[in-house]
């Protein structure tokens, strides 16, 4: 067995001087390939909106991208006391340079001059979801509203929205207050 033993202590010897070597190419060897850039995350930019009417601050904001009107209200300082906030959907997404307008219980909408009606239901525009927010308009008549639009073409006045099947006078007046026409 003693005779094996200067083998072995060579063998160990050139196993360590191999793996040594192989550890200093593999610190001194030069990368290869070219190096991976990590680009920054893009970020929205922040949306700017003029919040008007029945609100504590009428003005301009700057809110996060994917803001809510509830949002830029709340930025505003909040609701006068004569808000009438079945008028607004809270929950609609702003977009930059939107005015949003929280009309009041006192002035009804059809006084207002179209540039101040962002945030009502624009009958030439709407949606059939956008239509059933309105009080009284379930999806029978708001597809009503919608075919009519389809028929005729746009609405020219608020008042024509009584040649719909089915709105008369009273669900008209329940209604003026939250629609609009923009032309």
């Amino acid at each position: 067995m003693d005779h094996w033993r200067p083998w072995h202590n060579l063998i160990l010897g050139i196993l360590f001087g191999l793996l040594a070597s192989a550890v200093v190419l593999l610190v001194a060897a030069q990368p290869r390939g070219n190096p991976v850039e990590l680009e920054a995350v893009p970020t929205a930019a922040p949306l700017t909106v003029f919040v008007v009417g029945a609100v504590q601050s009428p003005g301009v904001y700057s809110l996060p991208y994917g803001s809510r009107i509830e949002n830029a209200v709340k930025a505003a300082g909040g609701l006068t006391s004569i808000a009438n906030i079945e008028g607004v959907n809270l929950a609609g997404l702003l977009r930059d340079g939107q005015q949003v307008f929280v009309p009041s219980r006192i002035e009804p909408s059809s006084t207002l001059p179209p540039s101040e009606r962002i945030g009502l239901i624009d009958l030439n525009s709407a949606s059939l979801q956008d239509l059933m927010t309105l009080p009284g308009i379930g999806e029978t008549r708001a597809q009503d509203i919608l075919d009519y639009r389809q028929q005729i073409g746009s609405f020219t006045n608020l008042e024509e929205l009584m040649n719909v099947r089915g709105i008369g006078q009273s669900t008209f007046d329940k209604l003026k207050m939250y629609i609009t026409i923009v032309k």
